[in-house]
């Protein structure tokens, strides 16, 4: 790995927890959507897990990782937002 890819990856993965936390925080109260900012800490502490997760495979890209593994992980979350009844715009517009 070049070595400013690698800086760039370390870089990342160091600072995960505070990207989610600012992604966290630009929540707005939105009526019947898991992105909420009044959601439960349960909820809230689920979508950091899955920001972290969806992060962490994008920056194994730098290392030459595939992201094959990508889309397992983007059905299942499809398919709960689905049955929540999340609406698809609002998946979109939050990813």
């Amino acid at each position: 790995m070049h070595e400013m890819t690698e800086k760039l990856h370390d870089f990342l993965l160091e600072h995960i927890d505070e990207m989610s936390q600012e992604w966290l925080d630009l929540r707005e109260v939105e009526k019947d959507s898991i992105y909420t900012a009044d959601a439960s800490s349960e909820t809230t502490e689920y979508l950091r897990v899955q920001n972290q997760y969806f992060t962490r495979k994008i920056v194994k890209v730098l290392t030459g990782e595939s992201l094959d593994t990508l889309s397992d992980w983007a059905q299942d979350v499809a398919t709960k937002r689905a049955q929540r009844g999340d609406s698809l715009y609002h998946s979109i517009h939050h990813f």
